[in-house]
């Protein structure tokens, strides 16, 4: 399968081969509706071919219908909004600018779209810069992008009230120090949420890379493997589905595993070897497609070199339980599939940490 590659890189790559204004709008609007808009826009465009630019007199008449009382409709608030977008006059962008303060609620995305791209053309028209427009759910800022970030402690465990005020202190500290700007910073139990502006051409993973080891100084409590979105903030409900996703599969992992040891043990009389090998490759199937599609899906590592850090931390996780197994089966004269069970507990915690830090690292 193809390399997918480092998906961050190829996000500040794209910027920094551009040349030209960035136009980012700063409200929030979902994309499904600025791609509705700029469909719309383009056939209203097309219906005044030739262009030619709006007299002042026909943008303020425009305008002063979509104020009118008897326009009620909302496919004619938004009929008149893009005509006066795609009008190229400044009077259009100044009534369009005015009528953003106060706009009627059923068209307000609608409006907001309508001055960015009234601004766009404008600014097409008057300098020799190539505009180019930046669709994102949440939005920015001038040229920055807004991210949600969706951190977790290390083990799902509680944050500590120390560990609390470092997050607070080194996100403070260190994200202004690369131009980003903090809009909210909320430390649950167990989680982070960041809403941040940081700017188009600034490595994103490295930023945040460098803000949770600056923190985990001080104890490595903070998770290095992240989720992060510019399309729309996590729900509570979600941001639990994400805390509780590893355990599951992790579970299932588990049962998998043990059921396939003991059936090839137990019913099918194998060699503990064998038997041991089969149901760990069992299991390790299992949970590289669910951490793969599921847990760890934000991270940035393709299928295929996924898949080869998988095998690589299979294999060296593998080898240090069963070696363990080995030394219990020495050591202690229960039944040897209890052993298989113990290593199956040690096995699980740090295949759990090497996929973490290597294999799915954000």
């Amino acid at each position: 399968m193809k390399e997918e590659g480092d998906v961050f890189k190829k996000f500040r790559d794209s910027f920094s081969r551009m040349e030209g204004h960035f136009h980012i709008l700063e409200q929030r609007v979902p994309v499904e509706l600025q791609m509705e808009y700029f469909k719309y826009s383009e056939n209203v465009r097309k219906e005044n071919r030739p262009p030619r630019p709006l007299s002042e007199d026909e943008c303020e008449t425009l305008y002063n219908t979509l104020l009118t009382e008897e326009t009620k409709d909302k496919t004619e608030k938004r009929y008149l909004l893009s005509q006066l977008a795609t009008s190229k006059s400044v009077r259009a962008y100044r009534l369009l600018e005015e009528y953003t303060q106060h706009p009627d609620p059923e068209v307000t995305d609608w409006a907001y779209m309508a001055l960015m791209e009234s601004r766009i053309s404008l600014e097409s028209d008057f300098s020799d810069e190539k505009q180019i427009y930046i669709s994102t759910g949440l939005g920015g800022k001038g040229e920055k992008l807004r991210f949600y970030v969706l951190m977790t402690s290390k083990g799902k465990k509680p944050f500590q009230e120390y560990q609390r005020q470092t997050i607070e202190r080194e996100f403070a500290y260190y994200l202004p120090k690369t131009d980003c700007e903090i809009e909210r910073l909320t430390i649950g139990e167990q989680y982070v949420e960041l809403v941040f502006l940081i700017p188009v051409r600034t490595d994103i993973k490295a930023t945040l890379d460098r803000v949770i080891n600056e923190c985990n100084q001080y104890g490595d409590f903070l998770s290095n493997v992240f989720t992060i979105t510019n399309v729309k903030e996590l729900t509570a409900e979600e941001v639990s589905e994400i805390i509780n996703k590893y355990g599951v599969v992790g579970l299932s992992n588990t049962l998998i595993t043990m059921i396939v040891i003991w059936v090839m043990m137990k019913l099918f009389g194998c060699r503990e070897g064998l038997s041991n090998l089969t149901g760990y490759v069992a299991g390790i199937l299992n949970s590289f497609i669910w951490n793969k599609q599921w847990t760890f899906k934000g991270s940035s590592t393709g299928w295929t070199k996924g898949a080869v850090r998988f095998t690589i931390a299979f294999i060296i996780c593998y080898a240090l339980q069963y070696g363990l197994v080995l030394i219990l089966n020495s050591r202690l004269t229960i039944d040897h599939y209890y052993n298989h069970l113990i290593g199956m507990a040690f096995y699980t915690v740090i295949n759990f940490l090497v996929n973490k830090f290597y294999t799915f690292k954000a």
